[in-house]
């Protein structure tokens, strides 16, 4: 069972990062930050939201930019870092669990069972339950992993 635990983490981060880094390369960086800060985005970054994007939606974009920042290796869990940047790294798995379930939870559930037509969306959608499905999928063998 560990075996079968562990490759799902990590085929569930490599879905993370794969689809964080897709999203921010259609959408772009700046226009990442324009979401999560609520700021007003391009008509094309609207659509990929369906109008404008709302709390759930910058969250998920926020877990991408972590996503993204934390696999090369620019933020870390470390003492130096204040203990809320801390706090959201070790609960990232979990918090992209909870918006998957929360969120997209069809979706997830229509790529890990291949039914889901990426032709159907954008890029910067697909990345972006990519990256969904991979938390989904980390998150849950997370939880699994800290059962007594």
């Amino acid at each position: 069972m560990t075996t079968v635990k562990t490759a799902a983490a990590q085929l569930g981060i490599i879905l993370a990062l794969i689809g964080s880094a897709m999203f921010a390369l259609d959408v772009g960086l700046s226009e990442m930050w324009n979401i999560v800060a609520g700021n007003t985005v391009s008509q094309d970054t609207a659509g990929i939201f369906a109008g404008s994007p709302d709390m759930i939606d910058r969250v998920t974009v926020a877990l991408m930019g972590a996503t993204i920042a934390s696999s090369i290796g620019l933020i870390t869990i470390s003492r130096s870092n204040p203990e809320a940047v801390n706090t959201v790294l070790r609960y990232a798995p979990w918090l992209g669990l909870a918006v998957g379930l929360t969120q997209f939870s069809t979706e997830v559930v229509d790529i890990i069972t291949g039914e889901y037509d990426f032709s159907a969306v954008g890029d910067a959608t697909a990345g972006m339950l990519l990256a969904v499905t991979g938390w989904v999928m980390s998150g849950a063998t997370s939880l699994l992993g800290n059962r007594k």
